[in-house]
C-alpha cells in the first residue's frame, strides 16, 4: 500500500453489532421516555395551590406564581418525554438503516460476483 492509500473495508459482523446495540438504545429511551410521561401526573399532585387567607379581610392569598410553577413544570415534562422518544426514534432509524445497508451490500457483493462468473464462464479458451 502506498502512503496516502486506503482499504475500504466493511465488517458485516460488526456493523450487526452496532444495529443490534443501536436498536437495544432505541427500547431503553423508549422506556425512559414512558417513564417521564407518567410524572405529568406528578407534578400536579405534588404542587399545591396555596390556603386561601380566611382571617381578616382574606384574599390576601396569591396563587398565581403556584398556577404558573405547575404549568412550567408540566411543559419542561413533556418536552422531556419528546425528546427522549425522539432519541427512541433516532436509534430505531439508525438501526434499521444499518442493517438495511448490510443487506444491500450482501446483495450487491452477490450480484457482482454472480455477473463476474457469468462473465468469466463466456470468455473465449485460448
Amino acid at each position: 500500500m502506498s502512503q496516502g492509500s486506503y482499504d475500504l473495508v466493511f465488517n458485516s459482523d460488526s456493523v450487526t453489532v452496532v444495529a443490534d446495540t443501536v436498536s437495544a438504545d432505541s427500547q431503553v429511551y423508549n422506556n425512559i421516555s414512558a417513564g417521564i410521561g407518567k410524572m405529568t401526573d406528578d407534578v400536579d399532585s405534588t404542587i399545591l395551590l396555596l390556603p386561601i387567607d380566611q382571617i381578616g379581610e382574606g384574599s390576601h392569598t396569591r396563587n398565581e406564581g403556584t398556577n404558573e410553577l405547575k404549568h412550567t413544570l408540566e411543559h419542561i415534562v413533556t418536552m422531556m418525554k419528546h425528546a427522549t422518544h425522539e432519541l427512541s426514534d433516532a436509534c430505531a432509524l439508525v438501526g434499521l438503516g444499518v442493517k438495511g445497508a448490510v443487506e444491500d451490500f450482501d446483495s450487491t457483493e452477490s450480484n457482482i460476483t454472480q455477473k463476474f462468473k457469468f462473465m468469466m464462464s463466456s470468455k473465449p479458451v485460448q
